[in-house]
């Protein structure tokens, strides 16, 4: 069972700030009220994740802007030989150069050819969000857990990158590449990555309420990565989540996309130990984001295409791999809106054990530099490595993610 959802906000100049930047001044009678609000809410076992100053408001429930479903190609459509014009017409991601990078170009092959059966998908809206690193902070990595990597199947070793910066995050592990400059701002900017559905499965973690549901995403997007505040933007995204509730007794298994609160594809079914493929890309035309979802065990296949919600503003700055723990609204007792001071409570992120989940071709391409990012690799800017921590004040890890060769990573949770 979802919470009840709540409203979202805007800061004064029309920006999307969940969770917040503190975006202005604020005064002191503003501070007093935050510092209650958040003492109720340390109280009750929920954080204060978001504060904006006054500014428009829209509701969550609303599809994503510009929301259009691609048509399906014809019966003897060949993408591969198909001129960039129509592939991206009918909804296929962008073609990678296969001079510059072969490996993404055979894994764009195999993605556009597995999908057979294309699915004209139904949404269904959620109060679910995925992203952005939230209480980002300096950190240390562990070594690589007991697996070695015959039992893994890579026949190599862990790789760990020259000129990754480690950090800790509160929602986030994984890769990101940042580049402040915004080399993704280019027209077809896309990421991509494949992976497999990991088994719901109820993890140590305490669930503070009797409808609290215990949850891991996976997923590739850009602009969820800012090392330079403690929340960062929200992302153009699109990936898969596994639930299960607190009792273990409900699990659920399903795509999304957002740009925003994320929009669940409600007639695309996937399972645990599916091959998911993605590639979400960015467009200069007025609907900007798109993705292409696969389900290469199934040969099944869906595209959208979608603007962010009121007032995102999209950076271009960072490429993101991310095994994730959901932000999901809290009870609607504990919404409240204090007189032209928009509060959101949200509740704390639950990660359940997915015991491990392997990627296979992560990598991010920028037209604007013609050059290919990868997890661990930054042509420019900064590569980061990013483990998520046990809670706001404890920097335990309980989920990381190792870089092996040939663009792979084994995600792993950790003593949950």
């Amino acid at each position: 069972m979802r919470f009840a959802p709540l409203a979202t906000y805007t800061n004064v100049n029309g920006e999307y700030r969940f969770p917040s930047k503190f975006d202005g001044p604020i005064s002191a009678i503003q501070s007093l009220i935050l510092a209650l609000a958040g003492a109720v809410a340390c109280i009750c076992g929920y954080h204060l994740a978001a504060f904006a100053a006054p500014g428009t408001s829209g509701s969550p429930r609303e599809m994503p802007a510009g929301l259009t479903i691609p048509p399906s190609p014809p019966a003897n459509f060949d993408p591969l030989t198909a001129p960039d014009t129509e592939l991206l017409a009918y909804g296929f991601p962008p073609r990678p150069d296969s001079r510059i990078h072969p490996q993404a170009y055979a894994h764009w092959s195999k993605m556009v050819s597995a999908g057979n059966n294309r699915i004209v998908p139904t949404f269904e809206r959620t109060n679910t969000y995925h992203g952005p690193a939230q209480n980002l902070a300096s950190g240390g990595k562990t070594p690589a857990p007991a697996e070695t990597p015959a039992a893994a199947g890579l026949g190599a070793a862990a790789i760990v990158p020259p000129n990754t910066t480690v950090m800790n995050s509160f929602n986030w592990s994984g890769f990101a590449d940042y580049e402040p400059a915004g080399p993704f701002l280019g027209n077809n900017s896309f990421v991509t990555g494949q992976w497999i559905v990991p088994f719901a499965q109820k993890s140590s973690i305490t669930c503070q309420h009797a409808t609290d549901v215990q949850s891991s995403a996976q997923w590739g997007g850009f602009d969820g990565f800012y090392p330079g505040y403690i929340n960062s933007a929200l992302a153009l995204q699109a990936g898969s989540e596994a639930d299960v509730s607190c009792d273990g007794a409900t699990k659920s298994y399903y795509l999304w996309f957002g740009w925003g609160p994320a929009t669940k594809i409600a007639n695309f079914p996937i399972s645990p130990g599916d091959v998911i493929d993605v590639t979400v890309w960015y467009t200069a035309r007025a609907t900007h984001g798109a993705a292409y979802l696969v389900d290469s065990t199934t040969h099944q296949a869906t595209g959208v295409r979608f603007n962010p919600s009121q007032g995102i503003v999209y950076y271009g700055t960072s490429a993101e791999w991310v095994v994730e723990a959901p932000i999901i609204e809290c009870p609607p007792l504990f919404s409240r809106r204090v007189p032209n001071i928009p509060i959101v409570l949200q509740c704390y992120p639950l990660l359940m054990n997915y015991t491990a989940t392997a990627w296979n071709f992560a990598a991010a391409y920028s037209p604007a530099t013609g050059l290919y990012y990868e997890p661990g690799y930054a042509p420019s800017g900064t590569a980061y490595d990013i483990l998520m921590q046990k809670s706001y004040t404890d920097a335990t890890p309980i989920s990381y993610c190792n870089l092996y060769p040939a663009y792979a990573l084994w995600c792993y949770p950790s003593g949950i």
